[in-house]
């Protein structure tokens, strides 16, 4: 389209890069402080992400979701959580797929503590394995027989280090778990200890299968805060030998990795990134540590929870360039998620009495509500005035709206338009494509778009025009 002023335009460019690393560095194309954006319903296309829908009513303690379990009945999928209260006690739910309703089955463990980054989750056997920070809880698929201290007490091993986080693995028909120096491993009900021994002081962190092999994350101290760093490493191991195979320096401790598209990926303190076979390669600034139950995927994407913020990480089509979309904004620190269902998301939120569960039945599904999005500024050399937006969207339908307006170099939110259609506003109703003409601004030399989405609006483009200004800035 022909203009009589200069423009630039945000559209699918700045949609599919997904978020910016940091606030000012442009490596994506909306800013930090956004969240909640949805490039993947229609690609090519903005609008806001699924609601969580209606929170998971049920008798929680503070904790639910530090760990998961996916496994398989008689005939169908069974998913279970593991929930702590704030005296670490573990309590067991079954979840339903569906709906994400949790069902607590039995009463609580008030024997063993149960912590975040401490416990871990497999399904071996027509079972459910879960640690605790000293046992092993056993429990059959459906829950329904539980003993929670079948590592000490009905095999008469050693309690296990509270000290040290019990990350587990199922490798080669085996159950693997992880014991500060040791691993130990669990046959078909046949048990044997310290089967693999990293050697003094070192404490496992981590484990994944990849590649056919068992890569284990470990550090020479007790640094659980992740305040130490620098001599952290990944261990490879083929389940069997007397020692491991290789070892690769990585300096920072690692919390959680995940294998998703035969990629490893790696979780610290400071960042997330991939392994590259002898490093690690750094994608993606986090604010804290994340552990295994914040980590899943679904609908060709995988999503993890930094604090309140739940990470997407995948393409809008099928071709493009994995981007990461800050996707949405719990109310309180996620303690975990997990896909129970294709194309579903289950969020576990921390509180101060019973946590926030909520289920998103569909990932890529219609969105919901108002937000607002900033997208990178753009820098001119002289003063500009802002003379116009012309504004694309699918088709304005009753109570959708886009509201337009741009922040200039005074912090200023200026010519805040609304393009939209309501009661008594039937001008606007099934319109694709309206402009409007902006007049009286200050001179500025930058531009911040300042976009809301309301009721479901799917935003094509718009175009923002200007002109030079011989005006000063207006400080």
């Amino acid at each position: 389209m022909q203009y009589e002023f200069p423009h630039f335009r945000l559209d699918r460019v700045d949609f599919l890069k997904g978020g910016n690393s940091y606030e000012n560095y442009p490596d994506g194309g909306i800013v930090t402080s956004s969240f909640g954006y949805n490039a993947f319903t229609k690609p090519g296309w903005l609008s806001n992400a699924p609601s969580q829908g209606n929170i998971v009513t049920a008798s929680l303690p503070t904790g639910v979701g530090i760990s998961f379990g996916l496994g398989k009945g008689t005939i169908s999928q069974k998913v279970m959580a593991v929930g702590v209260n704030d005296s670490q006690d573990g309590y067991f739910y079954t979840m339903s797929e569906s709906t994400g309703d949790l069902t607590l089955v039995g009463s609580a463990d008030t024997a063993h503590d149960y912590q975040l980054g401490f416990t871990d989750t497999v399904f071996y056997k027509g079972a459910f394995y879960t640690t605790s920070k000293d046992d092993i809880c056993y429990q059959l698929y459906d829950l329904t027989s539980r003993d929670v201290s079948w590592w000490v007490t009905t095999k008469g091993k050693s309690s296990l280090n509270s000290f040290s986080p019990h990350p587990q693995v199922v490798y080669g028909d085996i159950h693997y778990i992880a014991d500060g120096r040791y691993i130990h491993q669990n046959d078909n009900g046949t048990v044997s200890t310290q089967v693999l021994d990293l050697g003094s002081d070192w404490v496992i962190t981590e484990m994944v299968v990849y590649n056919n092999l068992i890569y284990i994350a470990a550090e020479p101290y007790y640094n659980y805060s992740a305040v130490s760093h620098g001599l952290a490493k990944i261990f490879t191991w083929d389940g069997y030998s007397d020692s491991f195979i290789d070892e690769y320096a990585v300096n920072h401790r690692i919390s959680a990795m995940y294998v998703f598209k035969n990629v490893l990926y790696v979780w610290t303190a400071k960042y997330m990134g991939y392994f590259t076979g002898s490093t690690i390669k750094n994608l993606y600034p986090v604010s804290k540590q994340i552990y295994r139950s914040q980590i899943t995927e679904t609908s060709d994407s995988m999503y993890f929870a930094d604090n309140t913020t739940i990470v997407r990480y995948g393409s809008p089509y099928l071709t493009g360039q994995f981007r990461f979309h800050r996707w949405q904004q719990a109310a309180a620190a996620v303690n975990g998620i997990c896909s129970p269902a294709t194309e579903a998301l289950f969020i576990c939120t921390t509180g101060a009495s019973n946590g926030g569960n909520y289920m998103i039945a569909n990932v890529n599904g219609a969105g919901s509500g108002a937000l607002t999005f900033k997208f990178n500024k753009r820098i001119f050399p002289r003063p500009v005035k802002v003379r116009g937006y012309v504004i694309n969207v699918e088709g304005i339908a009753t109570g959708q709206y886009v509201d337009c307006g741009y922040i200039d170099h005074t912090g200023t939110l200026r010519a805040n338009k609304r393009f939209g259609y309501s009661t008594g506003n039937t001008a606007m109703q099934g319109k694709s494509t309206w402009r409007f003409d902006v007049s009286g601004t200050i001179a500025t030399n930058k531009i911040d778009p300042y976009i809301t989405l309301g009721g479901d609006v799917y935003l094509q483009s718009i175009d923002v025009l200007y002109e030079a200004s011989e005006s000063k800035l207006n400080n």
